[in-house]
């Protein structure tokens, strides 16, 4: 009779078993774990932006204050210009009185002392009218439509503008004056005149 087979050994690694005979025991091999490939990987990695400019977020190992700033057009408040009163020593008080010393001869209708102020620009023939008007026209009288303006520097003095209402019997109109002072006698005085029909 065929003698029965022997009993297998156990192994001395676990997972394995010995068939009979054998005198070393081979050990199983594990199951590979599943690889990730490198295109996979890379899919999962999040995005990394270099200057930070696209999401608004300062770039890796940069820090705030380094960052470059924004351009900002930057708006310094410009300081006035130096009054040109205050260059020639006048003030609006001045251009003022001088304005009122230069109506009340049109209203008291002295037309000589009007003829004797030096012409300086304006218009000639509108000139002309207004001393024939403070000569000759009835009911003749002048009011400020417009005070006199701050003074402006000039080379004789300051000069001034203003706008007169001039009225008469039978008829009315509006003249822009420009009135140039110089001091006489530590006092500002009208020296010449310009004048233009105001439309």
């Amino acid at each position: 009779t065929a003698a029965a087979p022997a009993p297998a050994r156990a192994s001395a690694t676990p997972g394995t078993v010995s068939p009979a005979g054998d005198s070393l025991a081979r050990p199983q091999t594990p199951p590979r774990a599943p690889q990730i490939t490198q295109r996979a990987a890379q899919s999962t990695t999040l995005p990394t932006h270099q200057d930070g400019a696209r999401d608004g977020s300062t770039p890796p190992g940069t820090s705030a204050s380094s960052a470059p700033a924004a351009s900002v057009s930057a708006t310094t408040p410009v300081s006035p210009p130096a009054s040109a009163s205050r260059a020639v020593g006048a003030n609006l008080d001045d251009a003022r009185t001088v304005s009122n010393a230069f109506v009340t001869l049109l209203n008291h209708q002295q037309y000589r002392d009007v003829a004797k102020l030096t012409a300086i620009g304006g218009d000639a023939v509108t000139r002309a009218e207004l001393i024939k008007l403070t000569n000759t026209a009835k009911d003749f009288a002048v009011g400020f439509e417009r005070l006199a303006s701050a003074p402006e520097a000039w080379s004789g003095g300051f000069q001034t503008e203003c706008l007169l209402d001039a009225e008469w019997r039978g008829g009315k109109k509006t003249f822009r004056v420009m009135l140039y002072a110089s001091k006489i006698d530590n006092e500002w005085h009208v020296v010449g005149f310009g004048v233009q029909t105001e439309l």
